[in-house]
């Protein structure tokens, strides 16, 4: 039943998503490094020197994320997913602009591999 549950989770945000890329241009919307995150330098888990990247935007109530919210808590700086709340608009991003850490991304990988859940690709 829980499962059932995410898996509709999972359709409708990425439906949402799909709906709204038709929108848009080639080039996806990146949002800007936030001024928390351009202060990070380092991994406090692994001591790596943080690497700039990208990551999908999630929208929608951060309990049908489940599996996000479990992996963010255990790899900090994978930095693979940012939540952008529940509100959508034709102008939100879908991409944000991150610090991460390559071996927090490594783990968080092994991590959804082992538990399957169906999530956006970035």
């Amino acid at each position: 039943m829980f499962t059932r549950k995410m898996v509709v989770g999972f359709a409708l945000i990425l439906g949402l998503g799909s709906a709204c890329s038709f929108a848009q241009t080639n080039k996806p919307k990146v949002a800007p490094l936030s001024d928390s995150d351009r202060k990070l330098k380092k991994c406090e888990l692994h001591g790596n020197a943080l690497q700039l990247g990208t990551a999908v935007v999630l929208y929608g109530k951060r309990g049908a994320i489940v599996p996000q919210l479990v992996a963010s808590r255990q790899f900090p700086h994978a930095s693979s997913y940012v939540f952008g709340g529940c509100v959508l608009s034709t102008d939100s991003p879908h991409l944000k602009e991150v610090k991460f850490c390559p071996q927090c991304r490594q783990a968080e990988k092994r991590w959804f591999a082992a538990h399957k859940p169906h999530l956006p690709q970035s």
